[in-house]
């Protein structure tokens, strides 16, 4: 193994260090003909839905110009006693984007997210099939991402949502889509999103942050970076024109954006990104913290799966040393998994007791 390799595994955490070994041997970087090649076969074969907490159902959503896009709707279990769909009538609403370099990925994997949310506090997942790179690179994919909110708002009252609370999230690309989204709605004068929860987010096309650069994690580092995003920007890739809903960190504006929480690793290229994100979000917060309520953003989150939360600021950003790319899903029983999978339900229940919109 090279040098660089064992150096990393050094400060790796003990109990990722099989599966990031693995990671570098059979895939060690995201080519852009891999990339295509694993789109191809996710057109043609589509992987099945497992949740246990939920139900699943497929829907269409019409978009501009475009076949129907399909969606996934996780909603939670009938009562097993009355049999009835939900034992109240509204539940918050997440809207989830999966990961994948914008170029792979399928809502099927949202299931996993919904199994997590779900026990916490029963919500409404919403997943969309949004147009991924080789098909069409941006703005495809923020014009989905929009009109899958739209679909929500006008939706809400048939899939039992409640309308103040619209959340969004992803994991990686969808974490990036998810906080694109947020400024694309706030500058079409959309204000329904209540709270944003971009999961170690793909936020950056110039790549130009220590953590971006020359970094050889497993699971994704800076050439597999570099890769999804000349699929992503297409010709726009290497200018400066690259629009902020294609790169939220282009953004100098983070004002009247929702409140947000986020964890990532340290050892991977987003690391650098993801910190200075979510510092200048907690810099631009002010607006918002004058116009709501003072007293739920200062309060300690106190549900008992919220071990090691912290108060939860505008912008909660926890960092998970020794961790690589999308830890959590490559070894789940990990303790540093366990930890952050919890400070991601404790964030979600903590948005749900305080984070509501003014319905006009």
């Amino acid at each position: 193994m090279k040098p660089e390799l064992n150096r990393l595994l050094e400060v790796m955490d003990s109990e990722l260090r099989v599966i990031g070994r693995m990671m570098w041997l059979f895939n060690a970087t995201f080519t852009t003909r891999r990339l295509r090649a694993m789109n191809w076969m996710q057109q043609h074969f589509r992987a099945k839905i497992k949740t246990k907490a939920s139900i699943c159902e497929e829907v269409n959503i019409s978009v501009a110009e475009r076949k129907d896009m399909r969606t996934l709707v996780f909603s939670p279990l009938p009562d097993p006693d009355t049999g009835a769909a939900t034992d109240r009538d509204k539940w918050p609403c997440f809207i989830w984007f999966h990961g994948g370099g914008y170029a792979i990925g399928a809502p099927e994997s949202t299931a996993r997210i919904a199994d997590l949310l779900m026990p916490v506090h029963k919500c409404v997942v919403v997943s969309p099939d949004y147009c991924l790179s080789p098909q069409a690179p941006y703005p495809r994919a923020i014009e989905d991402a929009y009109a899958t909110l739209e679909w929500v708002i006008r939706h809400a009252d048939a899939l039992g949502i409640d309308k103040r609370q619209i959340f969004v999230g992803g994991e990686s690309a969808g974490g990036g889509l998810a906080a694109a989204l947020c400024l694309y709605a706030r500058d079409k004068g959309n204000r329904a999103i209540a709270f944003q929860m971009p999961l170690y987010p793909m936020l950056d096309d110039r790549m130009n942050s220590h953590s971006a650069t020359h970094n050889i994690a497993p699971v994704w580092n800076s050439q597999s970076n570099l890769n999804a995003w000349k699929l992503y920007l297409g010709p726009l890739f290497g200018t400066d024109d690259v629009p902020i809903y294609a790169a939220p960190s282009r953004a100098r504006n983070l004002t009247g954006l929702p409140p947000a929480a986020t964890f990532v690793g340290d050892l991977e290229p987003f690391y650098d990104e993801v910190v200075a994100y979510f510092d200048q979000l907690n810099k631009s917060s002010s607006a918002y913290l004058e116009a709501t309520d003072q007293q739920a953003t200062d309060q300690q989150a106190t549900d008992q799966q919220a071990t090691d939360q912290q108060v939860l600021k505008f912008a909660v950003c926890k960092v998970f040393k020794g961790c690589f790319h999308a830890f959590e899903q490559m070894n789940p029983s990990a303790q540093v998994s366990r930890e952050a999978v919890a400070f991601m339900q404790a964030s979600y229940l903590y948005a749900v007791q305080h984070y509501r919109k003014t319905i006009d």
